[in-house]
């Protein structure tokens, strides 16, 4: 049985925000109260009919509503239930728009994609410059991929096997599909900078090639890179049982991870990085070393030597996160986004640095660290747990720094430059009530996806994803959109800009009403978003029998890339 408790602290008009639940029942929380459902098969008498709905669903045992919380105010109060009538045809509408997004994503899984066109990496054989609503990718019909990169003018995916296929105008102005570029090398990720691609391979090799085919073909005609192939593999000084565990890159710079924690950056384009994102005191193009390769990669040094377990990158900043929950950034904060307060004489940081994500607390009586951090363009996002001492009380918040201008700091805010960050309340503070553990639990970012101007995140709610469809309908995970809109790339189907987290509509929506419904902005300064009924969730990961019989763990997953947004199915 579902109780969800909520304190009186809560009751001052929070927004709830519903997951497969109807409207009725989210009000009555919203005034403090709680409802109770009854798990699969068993009955549960209610003073009126219409509540019978729940239960010839089955559905309440694995959905909740979900509340938000302050780090300084948590609280437990004895829960009230009550009865609020809904009608059941408003119910079964909302549930199976839910239900269906999960099934379709099985049954006919692909790459969805939205935003910018004229570097045809969208439609390849259209003239439209922009793609308004999302729009299926006819070349990757059915198909599983295990990564999936798309810049303004280039599209790069990794194929179930491991191959990697490119698109678009950077590409090749003539090409007509994606082309297979590279091979048999069990890629399993994908980086792309302003001119080279980065691709790592289960073994841990990673592979560094340039974006256009007619830089690929002269460098086999030359046989100027690794033997007569067009690629070339970065060699790493590891120690024994050390590999790459992941990379990230910028417009001129890659970081790499490896499975010591330790971090290697070194140069990703043709021009040469010189805004300290490298993480190397003084190094520039006049103090590279001139005996070796203008990209080779270099050690970053931290303090303390701590073992780095995330690494992220901007388009001329860096941030890590070690296995003590500590930020640490370097680069360009020429718009704040290392998360200090700009200083003209103090632009750039060329070594990594830490960020006090304590310091955004001061005086609360909460221990806090770093559990996740994300950047993009000119943004960086920072995810941390805030636990009370004197309760072990445990809250997710998510703070942003960085530039503003377009809505990107998601804050309700247009703020040009902010430097220390500032909450996202849209993603702070929000709870659901676990049933398995029979207490309350922090709902987290369960990744974000940043683009150059916009950003993209998924929250990681409870779905429901193995219910017999006979006993319950199944249900994902929301995903949320902010920032710029200039390309259509939000999926709103308007132009404007967002300033907060927002849904938009399911995939396959195609009236404009309905799609429009689904856009609300907040109002009278409220950061919270009224969540609708009909929205996009993206199905997690799940080992299940796909449309044309084929039997995989597959997930959805959300991409923000340059101008373009996207929603494909990972394996």
């Amino acid at each position: 049985m579902w109780k969800t408790p909520v304190s009186a602290a809560l009751r001052r008009s929070i927004p709830a925000i519903p997951r497969g639940q109807p409207s009725a029942p989210i009000q009555a929380i919203r005034r403090g109260l709680t409802t109770t459902a009854q798990a699969p098969g068993k009955k549960r008498q209610y003073s009126k009919a219409s509540w019978g709905a729940f239960t010839a669903f089955g559905v309440l045992s694995s959905v909740a509503a979900y509340h938000v919380l302050s780090a300084t105010e948590v609280q437990a109060d004895v829960p009230v239930q009550v009865e609020v009538p809904i009608p059941a045809s408003t119910y079964y509408d909302h549930a199976t728009s839910q239900h269906l997004q999960v099934i379709e994503s099985w049954k006919r899984p692909g790459v969805y994609a939205w935003g910018y066109n004229k570097g045809k990496v969208i439609n390849i054989n259209s003239d439209e410059n922009y793609i308004r609503t999302p729009r299926r990718l006819p070349f990757f019909d059915n198909a599983l991929l295990r990564d999936l990169k798309l810049d303004s003018d280039c599209g790069v995916a990794v194929d179930e096997k491991g191959d990697v296929h490119q698109w678009g105008t950077a590409y090749s102005k003539n090409s007509t599909k994606p082309e297979l570029t590279l091979a048999k090398k069990n890629i399993v990720s994908v980086e792309t900078s302003a001119t080279r691609i980065f691709a790592l391979s289960k073994d841990g090799t990673v592979y560094s090639f340039p974006k256009a085919r007619v830089e690929q073909d002269q460098l086999v005609q030359t046989g100027s890179s690794q033997g007569s192939n067009f690629f070339k593999a970065i060699s790493l000084p590891l120690g024994f049982f050390e590999k790459v565990s992941s990379i990230s890159a910028g417009l001129d710079h890659l970081l790499i991870l490896t499975s010591a924690g330790r971090v290697f950056s070194c140069a990703a384009s043709t021009q040469f990085p010189n805004r300290g994102q490298l993480g190397i005191q003084g190094l520039k193009w006049d103090t590279r070393p001139k005996d070796k390769p203008y990209d080779t990669p270099h050690a970053v040094p931290f303090e303390g030597k701590p073992k780095i377990t995330q690494i992220a990158t901007g388009d001329v900043h860096s941030l890590a996160l070690d296995a003590e929950g500590k930020v640490w950034v370097f680069g360009d904060n020429s718009h704040g986004q290392l998360g200090f307060d700009y200083i003209p004489e103090l632009e750039t940081r060329d070594v990594p640095t830490e960020l006090s994500v304590q310091g955004l607390y001061p005086g609360t009586g909460v221990s806090v660290k770093g559990t996740q951090v994300a950047a993009g363009g000119l943004n960086s996002y920072f995810v941390v747990d805030a636990v009370q001492q004197n309760s072990g009380k445990v809250i997710a918040d998510v703070w942003a720094s960085g530039r503003g201008l377009w809505g990107g700091l998601g804050n309700g805010k247009w703020t040009h430059i902010q430097g220390q960050p500032t909450k996202i309340k849209a993603l702070s503070g929000l709870v659901e009530y676990d049933e398995n553990a029979k207490t309350v639990v922090p709902i987290r970012v369960a990744y974000f996806s940043v683009g150059r101007t916009h950003t993209a995140a998924v929250l990681s709610t409870h779905a429901e994803t193995t219910t017999p469809a006979e006993k319950g309908q199944l249900h994902g995970r929301d995903a949320l959109w902010w920032g710029n809109n200039e390309y259509y790339q939000l999926g709103t189907g308007r132009r404007s800009n967002l300033n907060v987290p927002s849904y938009i509509a399911p995939l396959e929506t195609t009236r404009t009403e309905e799609r429009e419904k689904v856009i609300s902005q907040p109002k009278n300064g409220d950061q919270l978003q009224p969540v609708p009924q009909h929205r996009l969730q993206v199905t997690p990961k799940q080992f299940t029998v796909l449309g044309d019989g084929r039997k995989a763990e597959v997930e959805q997953r959300v991409l923000a890339g340059h101008g373009i947004s996207a929603v494909y199915s990972k394996v």
